[in-house]
């Protein structure tokens, strides 16, 4: 029974640890605004993209995630 109440306090614990960091949106850009320029290594490729010139009349997808 301990072992349960342990599992679940440290559960709990963590998951309100991540929604509490989800749900600040200081820095949050808002509907309708243009994406900021910037450029980028391609994975795997060694060259540089820039974002929206290479991109320019295509539609993209942007996919921002933390590796770490």
């Amino acid at each position: 029974m301990k072992r349960f109440f342990l599992l679940a306090v440290i559960s709990l614990v963590m998951l309100s640890s991540g929604c509490w960091q989800a749900n600040d949106y200081r820095g949050a850009q808002h509907g309708g605004e243009k994406a900021p320029s910037f450029s980028a290594l391609a994975l795997g490729e060694g060259k540089t993209v820039r974002f929206p010139g290479d991109f320019k009349g295509q539609v993209v997808v942007l996919s921002f995630f933390s590796a770490g």
